[in-house]
């Protein structure tokens, strides 16, 4: 009810007020901030990487830096969702999600979630910038520390990078089973290569993510894969991924292990990535404990270690606290022998989703 009247708000500011309440539109939004405190020690340099687009290991100093910070780290964001029922079964459904920045009161348009689809018993279809099953079978669904300084992505626990864990696949048509007995099947195609928003070129095969994943009530398995074609018969980047999720009581325990095959950095090199974690529900408290390994088979094999150790406080649905600390270790750093670089974080932060 009180998003409804927050859409006729916003609405009747604009003008619109009356298409808002009849439409089925509803506001939301999630908004954090952090303050971390990070050290990093070593040789070779801040760009810890794997494969291109999918690295192990975020790149850029901007990642990588000695001292306090207060940051949102992408958890910030704010959408519109629109369904409305058609006739014979059918529901038409939009979103729209702009990035937001709290620690900096920025907002942009930013690559996130924004489509038009429609539902029904034979699934869903959408069109737009999508989500894909190699970031949400698994992946960002298993970190709890998502969007904070110690997350598992670019920091050594999972792939990160348009193909792996990060971003969204834009410009894009995607189709999701419906209910099966437990089976979920999810396909997203991008007809182009993309980067970014950007076309970089339109003679190719295309872009595509596929995954299925069997789901009961205290336990699931998924296999999913990504692949990037830059031209008809040129395959420059295929990731395969399969994972699982089992509860037992208070108790989670995640994992999953990555294949990847690159050649967009201009040899052909093979990656492997695996993540496992546990989650301890408290009270109002959620124990978190993971750990991730990778390595990456360039000149002088990289490899890289990952570990996060923290809790979460849930005021509500809406309202948390958290707090932990993150390590990250690189050797051969960017496949240089002998150089290495180790990198850690304590974090202590609040988040509030409406």
């Amino acid at each position: 009810m009180n998003k409804k009247l927050l859409a006729i708000a916003i609405g009747a500011a604009l003008g619109t007020a009356p298409m808002f309440a009849s439409a089925g539109v509803k506001w939301y939004g999630h908004l954090s901030a952090e303050v971390a405190s990070e050290s990093v020690s070593g040789s070779g340099g801040n760009t810890m990487r794997g494969a291109k687009n999918g690295q192990l290991v975020q790149s850029g100093s901007d990642r990588f830096q000695d001292g306090t910070s207060v940051e949102d780290n992408k958890r910030g964001r704010l959408g519109v969702k629109v369904s409305e029922k058609v006739g014979n079964g059918l529901t038409a459904i939009a979103k729209f999600e702009w990035q937001v920045n709290t620690s900096q009161a920025n907002i942009d348009d930013g690559d996130r979630n924004s489509f038009v689809g429609l539902k029904g018993s034979f699934g869903t279809v959408k069109a737009g910038s999508l989500k894909t099953p190699y970031k949400y079978m698994g992946g960002v669904k298993y970190d709890p520390f998502v969007t904070t300084n110690i997350e598992a992505r670019r920091y050594g626990g999972m792939s990160q990078g348009k193909f792996g864990q990060n971003s969204f696949m834009t410009q894009a048509v995607g189709y999701v089973t419906p209910k099966m007995g437990g089976i979920k099947i999810w396909a997203v195609y991008s007809p182009n290569s993309i980067v970014g928003s950007k076309v970089v070129s339109k003679d190719t095969a295309g872009d595509y993510s596929l995954g299925a994943m069997y789901k009961k009530k205290n336990f699931e398995v998924f296999v999913a894969s990504a692949s990037r074609s830059t031209n008809p018969g040129r395959t420059e980047y295929d990731a395969v991924k399969i994972g699982g999720m089992y509860k037992v009581g208070m108790h989670k325990f995640k994992g999953q292990y990555e294949m990847i095959d690159d050649s967009s950095l201009g040899t052909d090199s093979d990656a492997t990535q695996w993540f496992l974690g546990y989650e301890g529900k408290l009270g109002n408290n959620i124990l978190v404990a993971q750990f991730g390994q990778g390595e990456y088979d360039g000149a002088a094999g990289q490899e890289n270690q990952y570990y996060a150790l923290g809790v979460i406080h849930k005021f509500s649905k809406k309202s948390r606290l958290f707090a932990g600390y993150g390590d990250t270790q690189v050797d051969n750093v960017n496949n240089v022998a002998n150089a290495s670089r180790d990198r850690s974080a304590f974090t202590v932060g609040m988040r509030i989703d409406f």
